[in-house]
């Protein structure tokens, strides 16, 4: 199974995640990948390019068509990139976002949040 991280940001909190993540090297992809997709590394040169989750297929299960689980080192990077974002954004009411300080700032100042997803329910930070 999939995890993923969902998460909302305003572009402060998005340059402060990229500088975090850049020091991972990692490729990012979209969902589904168009013919004509060029990965690229994450850095805070990529501003703006992320499409609020991030999902990595740790676990082989038959739904993934893989025969062997991601590395352990991929794991931990994730794990680490989840830590990171509990520890520094806030949780969401509905459950299941982590949202930015910068964007939990502007929600206070009149910003409505919206899941990315098409119809995409509100989202407000937590308490």
């Amino acid at each position: 199974m999939a995890e993923t991280i969902r998460f909302l940001m305003a572009p402060e909190d998005e340059a402060a995640f990229l500088r975090y993540i850049a020091r991972f090297k990692l490729k990012v992809y979209p969902a589904r990948v168009p013919p004509s997709w060029q990965a690229f590394i994450a850095s805070d040169l990529t501003l703006g390019d992320f499409p609020g989750r991030l999902w990595a297929e740790l676990e082989v299960t038959p739904q993934t068509g893989r025969r062997n689980a991601a590395p352990e080192r991929f794991r931990q990077i994730f794990m680490e990139i989840q830590a990171w974002l509990k520890r520094t954004h806030r949780r969401s009411e509905p459950k299941g976002f982590w949202i930015g300080p910068g964007a939990a700032r502007r929600f206070k100042q009149g910003l409505r949040l919206r899941d990315c997803e098409p119809k995409g329910s509100l989202v407000q930070p937590y308490g």
